[in-house]
């Protein structure tokens, strides 16, 4: 399942688009329209994924793309501009990572695993989203269980 993962993420650092409607190409494109801008982005996934599937997911994110630093994740980018932001700031490549490469790499995990479409698995992953890491493990308590009842379904 990594393997779609994988896949995906690779598309979205190949794609030279800056502005599209393909649902799994919005979170790198807003990203490269505001590199800078704070994202909400504590708890993706709580209500869906134990916090260890998630570093898993984590770490083989950042070991395909990141080694030795973020290059080998700025010389596949097509996006230019994104690679010469990410060159002048090394804490930009980790926020990409965290903000679009991981987020979309659960999203196809749950689409491999539910059948779902990416819209219904990036709606319920991003139903414990908060700025509080406490909040987001109580609102993945309560979710979690309507989520479950929906894979069911």
């Amino acid at each position: 399942m990594m393997h779609k993962a994988f896949q995906r993420c690779y598309l979205i650092l190949t794609s030279k688009v800056e502005q599209s409607d393909v649902p799994w190409l919005k979170r790198h494109c807003k990203f490269v329209a505001a590199p800078t801008c704070p994202a909400r982005c504590i708890g993706f996934g709580f209500a869906v994924f134990s916090q260890e599937a998630i570093l898993a997911v984590e770490k083989n994110i950042r070991k395909t793309f990141e080694e030795n630093g973020a290059q080998p994740l700025i010389n596949i980018l097509a996006c230019r501009q994104l690679a010469i932001d990410l060159k002048k700031k090394d804490s930009l490549a980790n926020k990409y990572i965290v903000d679009v490469l991981i987020k979309e790499a659960l999203v196809v995990l749950m689409e491999q695993t539910t059948g779902w479409s990416y819209i219904q698995c990036n709606q319920a992953l991003e139903m414990t989203i908060s700025r509080s890491l406490m909040d987001s493990f109580d609102m993945a308590m309560n979710s979690r269980a309507s989520i479950k009842e929906k894979m069911t379904v």
